[in-house]
């Protein structure tokens, strides 16, 4: 779908064609990180251990490990010029244990690896781009989480890069706590956005 505005402005007859489409991108990938360093008893501080491909991905702080969700998108067909004014993460939660606090989105600079302590590192402490969020909290379908100022400006800075992936994770707020632990489900993690193409002038006929 596309939202096309035709403007003309009085004077020179100059005017521009805007194309504001939204499209939703799956992930190339979805994985967790997990730590099993036994201290400290909670996520901050623990050193990465090991990757792990499953069915489900998990944010987990428990006192023997911490595992922490990440999504890969592939951004590709997006075009390099083009201006996102919205972000949603779409997501679902099968399950979760203890008493899980809010969520935030955080920022993953460095594509991520099978064997990456810098994935990990940025998952746990990258850049905040969505407001805090209480959808981890419970089990369901179609929870949203929505992009901040900085979460547009990183995806910008994403689409011109040349690799066309756009990592973040999705982990509780706070790096302490003490076992929690929810689980999302594998498949039908989206990002869904809005971009808007820089403004096309024409020359005022002659």
């Amino acid at each position: 779908d596309y939202k096309v505005n035709l403007d003309y402005a009085s004077g020179d007859f100059t005017n521009y064609l805007e194309i504001d489409p939204t499209f939703g991108y799956t992930v190339s990938g979805d994985k967790h990180e997990s730590a099993v360093d036994s201290t400290p008893a909670n996520c901050d501080g623990k050193t990465w251990s090991a990757t792990h491909d499953l069915t489900y991905v998990t944010s987990q702080i428990h006192t023997t490990a911490c595992n922490v969700a990440w999504f890969d998108f592939d951004i590709s067909s997006i075009p390099s010029d083009a201006i996102p004014s919205a972000v949603t993460l779409n997501y679902a939660v099968d399950v979760t244990s203890g008493s899980p606090t809010e969520c935030v989105i955080r920022h993953i600079t460095s594509e991520p690896t099978s064997s990456g302590a810098t994935t990990y590192s940025e998952a746990l402490t990258g850049s905040k781009i969505s407001g805090t969020d209480l959808g981890c909290t419970t089990t369901g379908t179609g929870k949203t989480i929505s992009y901040n100022v900085d979460g547009l400006t990183e995806l910008q800075t994403d689409i011109s890069d040349a690799d066309g992936l756009h990592a973040i994770s999705l982990f509780y707020d706070s790096l302490t706590g003490s076992d929690m632990e929810t689980k999302f489900t594998y498949n039908t993690s989206e990002l869904q956005v809005t971009y808007q193409f820089p403004a096309i002038k024409a020359d005022p006929p002659t």
